[in-house]
């Protein structure tokens, strides 16, 4: 069975090769001086959320012994 298998992979791949040398292509049979294709794929647009600022009004100043007390969930 695996020399069946092989044979037909063979068969398979060389199929492939002489339709590739016919040169397959996408292109238009009317459009006959192409040299290369390019594809273009169009997705939706990307939306970048605008990033919520939050301003603090009561800015509250703090001293060293209270930032260290905080530093340490002391406060």
């Amino acid at each position: 069975m695996f020399i069946v298998d092989l044979l037909a992979g063979i068969v398979e791949l060389y199929d492939g090769t002489v339709e590739l040398t016919d040169g397959v292509s996408s292109v238009s049979d009317k459009n006959t001086n192409v040299e290369s294709v390019q594809f273009v794929i169009q997705t939706e647009a990307v939306e970048v959320e605008e990033a919520v600022t939050v301003e603090s009004d009561a800015t509250e100043t703090l001293s060293f012994w209270k930032k260290l007390l905080k530093l340490f969930g002391l406060n």
